[in-house]
């Protein structure tokens, strides 16, 4: 009789660390499955199926490959939007195009980010971030399209700003944009401000857009 009570009692133990350690196990992958970053949260959503909310909130449009569309690469799809003279209000007023590209396929470019950045009446930006969701980087280079980097580095001296200020500068309009829209999309944890776990390299400057 004590042998088979003490049995029951080790079994009952036995029962209880393993149903502890599905809890931990499964609490450990509920956690590793979660996204990371806001552009994780992204990519992990429009990978799936294009979203027409997504569009609207940029005041664009959202193009993949249909019947109507067939000759758009099947694993890409592209949210894009126009500012005409600040005629579109659901982007800032310095950004007068924008546009997000899904890869489905690649996980070095998940998402490639490009909005043009209207700086000064003479000095006009290409602003593009890519984002890898293998390394959960995200890679900036600017692009001056109006105007040389001495003019570049000329306007910054008057406005008392430096590289550093104009790549927050960069960053915030991204927040504006993308982010914005995505958090109005989705009833996202992450925000303009918080971006959650995500590395961000340092800016490259060229000169000239590269078509």
């Amino acid at each position: 009789m004590k042998v088979r009570l003490k049995t029951m009692v080790l079994l009952c133990l036995a029962a209880s660390i393993i149903v502890t350690l599905g809890l931990v196990a499964s609490k450990f992958d509920w956690n590793f499955n979660q996204p990371q970053n806001v552009f994780d949260e992204i990519y992990n959503s429009l990978k799936t199926v294009p979203n027409e909310g997504l569009a609207s909130n940029i005041g664009g449009d959202v193009i993949y490959q249909t019947y109507r569309e067939p000759l758009i690469d099947k694993n890409l799809t592209i949210y894009s939007a126009l500012n005409s003279e600040g005629k579109n209000t659901k982007l800032p007023l310095e950004i007068t195009s924008f546009k997000l590209q899904v890869n489905k396929k690649n996980l070095s470019e998940a998402l490639f980010t490009s909005y043009d950045y209207q700086m000064s009446d003479s000095i006009s930006l290409t602003v593009n971030f890519t984002y890898s969701a293998k390394d959960r980087e995200l890679t900036e280079i600017i692009y001056i399209n109006d105007g040389t980097e001495s003019d570049l580095n000329k306007y910054l001296s008057e406005q008392k700003m430096t590289y550093d200020d104009l790549k927050s500068k960069t960053k915030n309009l991204l927040g504006q944009s993308l982010i914005k829209a995505w958090h109005i999309n989705r009833n996202s944890h992450f925000s303009e401000k918080n971006w959650g776990n995500i590395e961000v390299k340092s800016v490259t400057l060229l000169e000239k857009k590269v078509d």
